[in-house]
């Protein structure tokens, strides 16, 4: 396992095989509104990554949103990626991954290290049809 020392003596370890799982990250670059009260959003083209992707066990990540009267399914992920001051990852982002696209909620510099993103991420999934 590599080891990184910062310059407050803190460790961060990142295996060579952390980062197993190759994706995409979409950054905010605009928003207007749509003139019936939302807004429309515009994304930069996507940069690929190397990330380590963890849905948990089933049930331990998942919550369920109820909205106009459907239920909406929630998978949240924890995704880590390698640090990178100009890769734009905000809570605002977005995370392509697998066909499935991922909403950042929140960016962590795991230990203020510059060596490890981790990004708590959701995927609101459609009900469907019966």
């Amino acid at each position: 396992m590599a080891e990184t020392r910062t310059r407050d003596d803190a460790k961060v370890n990142v295996g060579a095989g952390y980062f197993n799982r190759r994706g995409q990250i979409l950054a905010l670059t605009g928003q207007t509104d749509d003139g019936q009260g939302g807004q429309t959003y515009t994304y930069s083209a996507p940069i690929s990554v190397w990330m380590h992707v963890d849905t948990g066990k089933p049930g331990r990540f998942a919550s369920d949103n109820m909205f106009a009267g459907q239920l909406y399914p929630i998978q949240h992920a924890t995704i880590g990626i390698r640090y990178a001051s100009g890769e734009g990852v905000t809570p605002k982002s977005q995370v392509l991954y697998n066909n499935r696209k991922y909403w950042v909620e929140s960016v962590k510099n795991v230990q203020e290290a510059n060596v490890l993103l981790e990004m708590y991420c959701a995927e609101y999934q459609s009900a469907g049809m019966p």
